[in-house]
C-alpha cells in the first residue's frame, strides 16, 4: 500500500479494536486521519484538523467508541466516533478480507522486487572514458604550448617587443 507524499510527519498510529481494517493516524500538522481499508486503501476515509500544534498520541477507550488525542501543547481532545467507525460488522469476513489484502500486497511487493532485479542495468564504468578525455585534454594543452611558446619567444626576441 502506498499513500501520497505529505510533508507532515506521522506521529502515531492505532488500529481499531472493534472493526477490522480501520486505523487512526496522527500527523505533525495537527490532522487526524482515519483509514478504512475495506472502503479506500490509499486515501483516508475521514480527516479532521484537531489542533494547530502537532498531534503526539492517540488512544481509544475500551469500548472503542471514543478517541483520546494529545498534542504537543499539552491539550487532550476527546472525540466520539460515528457509528460507521465503531459499529461491529461481520468481523470474521473483515479479518479474512484484511488478511487477504496484506497477503496480496506482500506478493505484489515480491513481484516488483523480482522485476527490478531482472531490469537492473549494470553501472557503467566511466573510468576508461574519463582517462581518455583527460589524455585528450593533456595532448591539446601540450600542442598549444608547442605552437604558442615558440611564437611568444620569437616575438620577445624581436627588439620592438622588448622592454
Amino acid at each position: 500500500m502506498i499513500s501520497k507524499y505529505h510533508p507532515a510527519y506521522l506521529t502515531d498510529c492505532l488500529w481499531s479494536p472493534i472493526r477490522a481494517g480501520i486505523y487512526f493516524v496522527s500527523r505533525s500538522d495537527g490532522w487526524l486521519l482515519i483509514y478504512d481499508l475495506c472502503y479506500k486503501i490509499n486515501e483516508p476515509a475521514y480527516s479532521l484538523k484537531i489542533s494547530e500544534s502537532a498531534l503526539s498520541s492517540i488512544a481509544i477507550n475500551n469500548s472503542g467508541d471514543r478517541l483520546i488525542i494529545g498534542d504537543e501543547a499539552g491539550k487532550v481532545y476527546l472525540l466520539e466516533l460515528s457509528d460507521s467507525f465503531k459499529s461491529k460488522h461481520d468481523d470474521e469476513n473483515k479479518k479474512n478480507f484484511i488478511n487477504s489484502l496484506f497477503d496480496r500486497e506482500a506478493l505484489r511487493e515480491k513481484a516488483i522486487e523480482v522485476l527490478f532485479k531482472k531490469k537492473q542495468i549494470p553501472v557503467k564504468d566511466d573510468t576508461t572514458k574519463l582517462v581518455k578525455q583527460e589524455q585528450f585534454i593533456k595532448d591539446k594543452i601540450r600542442k598549444i604550448e608547442e605552437n604558442y611558446l615558440p611564437f611568444v619567444n620569437e616575438l620577445l626576441s624581436q627588439s620592438e617587443y622588448r622592454r
